[in-house]
């Protein structure tokens, strides 16, 4: 009984280290999204922005495409928060 307990409980803490591991590397893709929307929104924020002759359609939609992901990204990290 006492080493399967053990055996059990090994694998409980394996299943647990996964389980960090992968809400660490959730916050690292969280992070690098949130840096990326950041670099954006300075360029979104230079005077001349809008009246380029593009109108910054790609980088507008380069930071929606961004915001998008951020969700996802954050309710996945969410769901794995949760277990």
């Amino acid at each position: 009984a006492r080493k399967r307990d053990e055996a059990e409980q090994r694998k409980r803490d394996r299943a647990r280290k996964a389980l960090e591991a992968r809400i660490a590397e959730m916050e690292g893709r969280i992070g690098e999204a949130e840096q990326a929307i950041k670099a954006l929104e300075a360029r979104m924020a230079e005077p001349d922005f809008y009246t380029r002759p593009d109108g910054g359609k790609p980088v507008l939609g380069e930071h929606q495409a961004l915001m998008w992901k951020v969700g996802e990204l954050l309710s996945q990290w969410e769901m794995l928060t949760a277990e």
